[in-house]
């Protein structure tokens, strides 16, 4: 009689990308225990830049008393925060991804941000109310 052996399946970590909203940002390796493996490495990151990695940034570095210091790339959050319009709205091509968004998905970012919207209805309204607040035109 045959036995079957089970293989245990290792996960492999998935890399995400973030966003650096503010501050600066080194990386560095740690053990399961939280101890420094490997020094810092050189790359040091400014505001704007993304960084690729299997570090868990958001739980790491929570919002801290001047704001949120990253951001996952796609996200509403970075594509609603005041920092990433600052940084993007020049750049050719731009696109704040409201012009896809529903009325509701509009609505809530007001709400949320505190966007007065008294006598608006039409989306191209509610959406330049939005970029308004954001410094775009």
């Amino acid at each position: 009689m045959a036995t079957a052996t089970a293989t245990k399946k290792v996960k492999e970590p998935e890399v995400k990308q973030y966003r650096l909203m503010m501050g600066q940002h080194s990386e560095s390796v740690r053990d399961e225990k939280g101890e420094l493996v490997q020094p810092r490495k050189n790359k040091v990151y400014n505001p704007g830049d993304i960084i690729k990695t299997t570090s868990d940034l958001l739980r790491l570095n929570g919002p801290g008393p001047q704001g949120v210091k990253f951001v996952l790339v796609g996200s509403v959050e970075e594509q609603m925060s005041p920092e990433f319009h600052a940084m993007n709205a020049q750049a050719p091509g731009f696109d704040d991804g409201m012009d896809d968004m529903s009325l509701d998905e509009l609505r809530k970012i007001a709400r949320e941000e505190e966007i007065d919207l008294s006598g608006l209805s039409k989306k191209e309204e509610i959406i330049r109310a939005i970029r308004t607040a954001y410094g775009e035109s």
